[in-house]
């Protein structure tokens, strides 16, 4: 039995005691194992399902009871004992935040099958503690954020974080989270502070590069007793970086929780820069990281959780107010598993609330993405919407008079117009450097719309900003992505690197300034397309331009 067994059982609109009948008969009937049992406490008393393997047949059923049947054995680990019959059970413990709120029980009558058993309710009371998790941070964004948050899926990726979430919750120390841009940082945050001990408190969001007029100590101050997110932290001020160190020194959170007083605000920080880079570079406050770095996890991108398309499509859906039951198909499914998604959920949820809304018939088909969502399919593939729309705008053009009855249609047939032939994407390596320095300077959106997206925004970017100090972390949080898929689309798609682009533009721009204003100092013309250092600048010069700036004036 393995975790991806249960998350073939898994649906994002599932009752959550539905869910728990169907794994506990599932691994009942895979194993015919004699009985199992889970306890779990709610706010009415404990909820007990019971169920039996017998006449190759399980029987299940759930009663509530007013007190969890804990021994003290079961409580600091795992239990064996003799059952009725002769059967020999183990019972493995449910935790929530490091609370035991209940148990997973399991019987065998073979002795040497007990060993293999403890395993399976290991595994078993795992998935209770992870399913409650989603399911409790969904009921706690929906009473106190009106926003139907839940994480989806069973990929490795998203097991790993199931098990972050949980130490998490467990602990007040500071969260630090990596993501790209529009990944699952604001559900990972809800959901730690959701399962914690002060998911009454206030849950904070504070986006970073909005210019909050208030501080790190405002913020902290108005959460006490809750969670504060800080997401882009990367993009608070270095002063604030600072006073955000001194705030979370340890000496002074401990002051702070004395005599019984509130909890200090729990702080979690996001971002997809790397900070540990930008801290070698200066960029970002070394004494902050160092406050921060307690807790961290990876938010995993869409295109590296493929087999968790289909739990990801059901809970856009269902965010906005489908059933995903009736909408979803295969066919749906493979096409997004083909479409990397560069915007990660926040484009996936944008995806699933267009077709809510656009896709008319009770199944989302091919034909609705083609009218709506054409942008995740292949390039090849969206000649079809052009075609699809020119079909539906166009009225058939009438024959002429004196023409006979369906003259050129057979039988009178309709003959359907032959669908354009595909184009075939350019492959953008073969374009000279030059060409991607004109379209960052003097963009072409016709010639722009083939490249991909986090593409054009850093070449629109580096247009608009290469006279100042751009770092590829400040490149990549302008383009929505990570620096490292920066780089790569970078290399893969125009075969450069953002530095030598970035040089190249302000190269070109200099050989402007040098041929309108002849008598303007080549150390000016440097500074003015960002080189502080006049070597660096002539250096660069000499190597696109192949002659130093005073030969190119003299000559130009």
């Amino acid at each position: 039995m393995h975790h991806n067994d249960i998350g073939t059982l898994y649906q994002i609109d599932a009752d959550l005691r539905a869910i728990l009948e169907d794994m506990l008969r599932m691994v009942l009937q895979k194993t015919a194992t004699g009985t199992g049992s889970i306890h779990l406490r709610g706010s009415d008393g404990v909820d007990t399902l019971r169920a039996e393997y017998r006449d190759n047949r399980v029987f299940s059923h759930w009663t509530n009871v007013g007190e969890l049947p804990f021994d003290v054995v079961a409580e600091t680990g795992m239990a064996r004992g003799a059952g009725p019959a002769g059967r020999r059970g183990v019972t493995v413990p449910v935790k929530l935040a490091g609370t035991i709120i209940g148990r997973v029980s399991l019987s065998v009558t073979a002795q040497d099958r007990l060993a293999w058993t403890e395993a399976l309710a290991q595994v078993l009371a795992q998935q209770c503690t992870y399913l409650m998790q989603r399911h409790l941070a969904r009921g706690w964004s929906r009473e106190r954020l009106n926003q139907h948050w839940m994480l989806a899926g069973m990929s490795q990726g998203m097991r790993l974080l199931d098990a972050f979430v949980e130490r998490a919750a467990a602990s007040s120390l500071p969260v630090l989270l990596h993501g790209e841009f529009g990944t699952e940082i604001p559900l990972v945050a809800a959901a730690i502070h959701a399962c914690a001990a002060r998911r009454d408190g206030p849950f904070l969001h504070i986006q970073c590069t909005a210019g909050e007029a208030a501080g790190p100590e405002s913020w902290l101050n108005a959460a006490v007793g809750g969670t504060v997110l800080l997401v882009d932290i990367e993009h608070l001020p270095m002063a604030a970086q600072d006073r955000l160190a001194q705030y979370l020194a340890l000496p002074a959170m401990a002051k702070a929780a004395e005599n019984g007083a509130p909890a200090p605000a729990r702080l979690i920080a996001a971002s997809a820069a790397d900070l540990r880079q930008m801290v070698r570079d200066g960029q970002f406050s070394r004494p902050l990281l160092a406050r921060l770095d307690y807790l961290t996890a990876t938010i995993p991108p869409l295109r590296d959780r493929r087999e968790d398309m289909r739990a990801l499509l059901a809970a856009a859906l269902e965010r906005h107010g489908q059933k995903p039951e009736e909408r979803l198909s295969d066919e749906l499914v493979t096409l997004c598993q083909a479409h990397d998604w560069p915007d990660n959920w926040l484009e996936l949820d944008r995806f699933g609330g267009r077709l809510a809304v656009m896709a008319a018939g009770r199944v989302i088909s091919h034909a609705d993405i083609v009218r709506h969502a054409a942008w995740i399919l292949p390039a090849d593939r969206q000649t079809s919407r052009q075609q699809a729309a020119t079909t539906e705008a166009a009225p058939p053009t009438p024959p002429p008079a004196n023409a006979p009855p369906n003259a050129g249609n057979a039988g009178g047939a309709v003959v359907p117009l032959a669908p354009p032939p595909a184009q075939t994407p350019p492959d953008h390596r073969s374009f000279p450097p030059d060409h991607w320095v004109a379209m960052a300077i003097n963009p072409d959106p016709t010639l722009l719309k083939t490249l991909h997206p986090c593409l054009r925004r850093a070449l629109a970017f580096l247009g608009r900003s290469y006279a100042e100090p751009v770092s590829l972390h400040q490149l990549a949080s302008q383009s929505h992505v990570s620096a490292s898929h920066l780089s790569f689309l970078f290399r893969t798609e125009l075969g450069l690197s953002t530095k030598t682009l970035l040089n190249r533009i302000r190269i070109h721009k200099a050989q402007e300034i040098l041929r309108s204003h002849p008598r303007l100092p080549v150390t000016e013309v440097a500074l003015q397309v960002g080189f502080a250092d006049l070597s660096h600048f002539e250096k660069s010069f000499r190597r696109f331009v192949n002659r130093t700036p005073g030969q190119y004036r003299r000559g130009g």
